[in-house]
Parts: C-alpha cells; sequence; structure tokens
C-alpha cells in the first residue's frame, strides 16, 4: 500500500477514491487499477551494450545481389544468405574476428572467393559492431572493413507505410548512407563525408556526457502524434552503443553534438 501511494505522488495523476487527480508529468505509467489521464509514454527504446563478441554484418555495395554469402574466420563459419544490391544483412557474432576473413559469393550463379593467407600479427577486433562493405566488379570480390560511427533514424511524417522515414548511417571512413522510405519502395544513395568532419564527430562523440543528455527528459507530445517526426540516434562508442530518441530526451540544438551530427546527416526528406 505504501509502495503505491508512493508511485502515486511520484506519477501525479490518478484516480483516488473516484477523485481524478492532475497531473504535471507529461506521460507516465499508472499504478494497477487507477485510471490516468495523461498521455501514454513511448517504448523506451532498449540499451545497446557492448557485445560479448564481435558482430559482424555484409554490405552489399555491388549493383547486383548476392546470392549466398559466407564468412568464415578461422574455425568458424557463418551464412549470410541472399543480400539484395545495397542491403546489409543481420549482424552474426564470431568468437574471433579480424579486419578481414574468408568470403565465398555467389553472384549471377557464379562462385566469387576472397582467402586470406593468415592472421600472423593481425589484432582481434573488440567486442563491438563491424560492417563488411563488399563489392563486385568486373569479376572481382573486394571488401571494405567499416565500422559506424552514428545512425539517425527519422520515423513519422505525413506518409502511408513509411514513406516518409528515413534511416543515415555514416561510417568511420567517410561513407553516408541514406536509406528514404521503407520495404521495397525504399531508396538508397551513397555520398562521402569529408575525413576531418568525421573525425571530429568521432571526438565530439567521445568527449559527450550522454548521462547529461539523458537527465534533460522529454516533456511534450511527441510529433508523431500529429504527422510530425520522431528522431532516434544511436552513436557507436568503444563503451557501446548510446542510442535514445526526441521523444525520451530533450532534442536541444545548442549541443555541440546535435549541431556536429545534424550538420552531416542534414534534415530529413519532407
Amino acid at each position: 500500500m505504501k509502495r503505491w501511494l508512493l508511485l502515486c505522488i511520484m506519477i501525479g495523476l490518478v484516480v483516488i477514491s473516484g477523485q481524478t487527480v492532475l497531473a504535471q508529468q507529461p506521460c507516465a505509467p499508472c499504478p494497477d487499477g487507477a485510471q490516468c489521464l495523461v498521455p501514454e509514454c513511448p517504448e523506451e527504446t532498449p540499451e545497446a551494450p557492448v557485445p560479448d563478441v564481435p558482430q559482424i554484418r555484409i554490405w552489399n555495395r555491388s549493383e547486383f545481389d548476392m546470392e549466398q554469402v559466407s564468412l568464415q574466420i578461422l574455425s568458424q563459419t557463418e551464412s549470410f544468405g541472399l543480400i539484395a544490391s545495397g542491403d546489409t544483412s543481420a549482424y552474426a557474432g564470431f568468437e574471433t574476428a579480424y579486419h578481414y576473413g574468408k568470403l565465398d559469393v555467389l553472384v549471377n550463379g557464379e562462385q566469387l572467393s576472397m582467402i586470406p593467407i593468415d592472421y600472423v600479427g593481425e589484432t582481434p577486433l573488440e567486442p563491438g559492431y563491424y560492417t563488411y562493405a563488399l563489392k563486385v566488379q568486373d569479376g572481382a570480390l573486394s571488401l571494405e572493413f567499416l565500422t559506424p560511427i552514428v545512425t539517425v533514424h527519422y520515423t513519422g511524417g505525413m506518409c502511408v507505410n513509411g514513406g516518409c522515414d528515413r534511416l543515415v548511417t555514416l561510417y568511420d571512413n567517410g561513407s553516408l548512407v541514406i536509406v528514404d522510405g521503407a520495404g521495397e519502395e525504399s531508396v538508397q544513395t551513397v555520398s562521402e563525408v569529408n575525413q576531418p568532419i568525421v573525425d571530429d564527430l568521432i571526438a565530439e562523440i567521445e568527449a559527450t556526457d550522454f548521462e547529461q543528455i539523458r537527465s534533460r527528459p522529454f516533456t511534450g507530445t511527441c510529433p508523431i502524434a500529429y504527422d510530425g517526426q520522431e528522431l532516434t540516434f544511436s552513436f557507436y562508442r568503444v563503451e557501446g552503443i548510446e542510442r535514445f530518441s526526441t521523444c525520451e530526451v530533450e532534442f536541444d540544438e545548442s549541443v555541440p553534438l546535435y549541431q556536429a551530427v545534424i550538420a552531416v546527416v542534414d534534415k530529413p526528406a519532407a
């Protein structure tokens, strides 16, 4: 009973003995059996801690679909299946991983392979999230090792079936990948960001106090409730991924981190 009363005080809006009490909070969960007149809070974005082992995915940068992709590192082999042109696969965990591995790719019925000589002198990857960017050109397979720096996911807007969605990913080599729309109707574009800008953004991410950012919760109505857009940021750090949305924490454009990110990803398509 004491716990329930304390929760009522913290929430600020419940019906007690048939009387409605006005809340000061913009949204809050209700204790069992109480009637709340505040907007329902959006679900919190799950935290993404550092994984136990390196996680690797494949990005098909070719103009061809890759009908089958497999990656072998030491004695472990993982199959990524079909990866359409421009798409990325799901992540697969490797007990030990390096910047390269044995790749077997099936394209237009032709088997292409990339076989490393050995890993002598190589330093294994730390647990984290990594991307192998594969490209098939003139019958040859090339690999570029990429690490994401930041992703910004725009959702909502005055479109149906995710037509206004936009996913922006910036990699450490300066590749900026933008996917507009959702599903089969999505369109992907790739451009390059100057390396000094990328380096400055990496330094800004590492210097940011994310606990301070989270200490300022969002206190309004999420824009997606009236055909606006919500932005979800994912920052890839050595310690793990920092992820939160503009409907969870206050979006203050004066924060240097936001200024640096928005300068790179620009604004969502209307």
